[in-house]
């Protein structure tokens, strides 16, 4: 299913057939992408290890790095050079945690010993983390995270082939649901019906949390049991 399609599916659901258009095209497409994005963060976010967000710069000398803002969580981090994990740390611990320098307590956040990365530190500033300790040479390192799609739909329709690469396909006819929330919850005269805005909310929310919920148990592994003869 593409953007085309879902467009046309919208019009059809709600009787909005015949122009002039009770919603415009930009409109819709617009509910539209915020149901794809809506969709990704109620459901955990896209698992991804590959793409060029997925690598942040060090650079000699510097102690922070720009972070992609659509990355939702950092799940692992290894420094590229050697592979050796970097630890990462919320900023609300960073001021509780220190190291035995040679005897001296050092806190971490004081620490601007150079060296390899060690610890990646997040929360700091949106769209940036904290390396501890300063870079001593340009490495990279590799994130593996949950993140919100790459793509989006345009709403001046210059993209109506988008068939939402970062959800499978079985989710795309729920992303009406969310799109008709907005579109019943705009604030129209003519269109403004609270009941069905919220009923349209519900119905999303809810198969969100079946899709997570799927989700979550295809991550983990069957267990077999082994018992012991009698």
């Amino acid at each position: 299913m593409n953007a085309e399609y879902l467009l046309r599916l919208f019009r059809r659901e709600t009787g909005d057939m015949e122009e002039p258009y009770l919603w415009s095209n930009e409109e819709v497409l617009v509910y539209m992408d915020d149901a794809y994005k809506m969709f990704v963060r109620l459901t955990g976010g896209v698992a991804d290890c590959t793409s060029p967000l997925c690598t942040l710069e060090v650079k000699a000398g510097e102690n922070t790095a720009e972070i992609d803002t659509r990355i939702l969580r950092v799940m692992r981090a290894v420094r590229g050079s050697d592979n050796e994990i970097v630890d990462i740390i919320n900023i609300t611990d960073l001021m509780k945690m220190s190291r035995d320098d040679y005897g001296v307590i050092r806190p971490l956040y004081m620490d601007k010993t150079p060296g390899p990365v060690r610890y990646m530190v997040i929360g700091r500033q949106r769209g940036l983390v904290q390396w501890v300790q300063v870079p001593k040479e340009d490495d990279q390192v590799l994130l593996d995270v949950y993140r919100l799609p790459l793509a989006s739909v345009k709403p001046d329709g210059s993209n109506l082939t988008f068939s939402f690469p970062d959800i499978g396909e079985e989710h795309h006819y729920y992303l009406l649901k969310w799109m008709m929330h907005r579109g019943y919850d705009k604030r129209d005269s003519d269109l403004f019906d609270p009941v069905k805005a919220e009923k349209f909310k519900t119905d999303f929310t809810s198969y969100c949390a079946m899709a997570k919920a799927e989700w979550e148990r295809s991550k983990h592994k069957t267990r077999i049991v082994g018992y012991g003869g009698l």
